[in-house]
């Protein structure tokens, strides 16, 4: 079975819809931090970042044995990553990131439903933080946005 992460990072993939130098097939997708390894490619990544207490519900049966039922309502993050040689930070390379981060946001957006059971629901929860590094060289442009992600036990 594929994580939450991984499914979430898949969903992002199947649905890029970028062009030009964000094309999906130039963009490097995974689950976890920024990898140095594709630091001259585009990345989007996907990582765990809390969990609120569960809501609790009714008991069910389990293989007989009765048990309690809850949703969790995890966080994630999803992190849009991309590096620059230039001296001088630019429209182009603000743009580039903003452009990122709202594909992120209209995939969330619009593939809310439709995850393998039991993720039910992944919903975007803000427009993202920038959290670029222009102190180091090549500058890293870093947005980072929140998702929710809900998970029912109990389901058949």
């Amino acid at each position: 079975m594929v994580s939450i992460e991984g499914q979430i990072r898949d969903v992002l993939q199947a649905n890029w819809s970028l062009a030009g130098t964000l094309l999906a097939s130039e963009v490097h997708f995974s689950i976890g931090w920024y990898d140095s390894e594709y630091q001259n490619n585009p990345q989007v990544t996907v990582n765990k970042a809390w969990s609120p207490e569960p809501k609790w519900f009714g008991s069910y049966l389990s293989a007989g044995i009765p048990d309690l039922g809850y949703v969790s309502h995890d966080r994630y993050f999803i992190d849009c990553w991309k590096t620059t040689d230039h001296d001088i930070l630019g429209e182009e390379e603000i743009e580039t990131i903003g452009d990122m981060v709202t594909e992120c946001f209209r995939i969330l957006n619009n593939t809310r439903e439709g995850y393998t059971p039991p993720l039910g629901l992944v919903i975007p929860l803000d427009r993202g933080v920038a959290q670029h590094e222009t102190s180091r060289q090549p500058y890293m442009m870093h947005i980072q946005m929140l998702c929710q992600a809900n998970y029912r036990s109990g389901l058949p």
